[in-house]
């Protein structure tokens, strides 16, 4: 089985937990992607979608929302990538590096799984 670190993106588009939900919105806006990783630091706390920021108060800090989370480490089948994003209903999902650092070192997103498979 080949891990998510071969069709990852290592170019992440995420925001910090301390920005706004409007700062998020328009992050999201600007990068065409509907759902984005939260960090502090470089380590993950989180994600949320478009749909979840836009029934958030706009000047609220990411920090203080109801973040999910949901990751696949890199090393990890594509498949359970694939598995998550259905199960979540997620266009992306973000990849750490491991389970005690969550250190974010890419992005997979469904569009990439698809190509992935058909190139089988």
């Amino acid at each position: 089985m080949e891990s998510v670190s071969k069709i990852m993106d290592r170019h992440i588009v995420a925001a910090s937990a301390n920005a706004s939900v409007g700062t998020a919105l328009k992050l999201m806006q600007n990068a065409n992607v509907s759902v984005l990783p939260v960090l502090n630091g470089s380590k993950l706390v989180g994600i949320i979608t478009q749909k979840e920021a836009e029934a958030e108060v706009p000047s609220k800090r990411l920090g203080d929302t109801r973040l999910r989370l949901v990751y696949v480490l890199e090393n990890d089948p594509i498949e359970k990538a694939a598995e998550l994003l259905v199960k979540n209903m997620l266009t992306r999902i973000p990849v750490v590096s491991d389970q005690t650092t969550m250190h974010c070192v890419g992005i997979v997103s469904a569009t990439e799984i698809a190509k992935h498979h058909k190139s089988k």
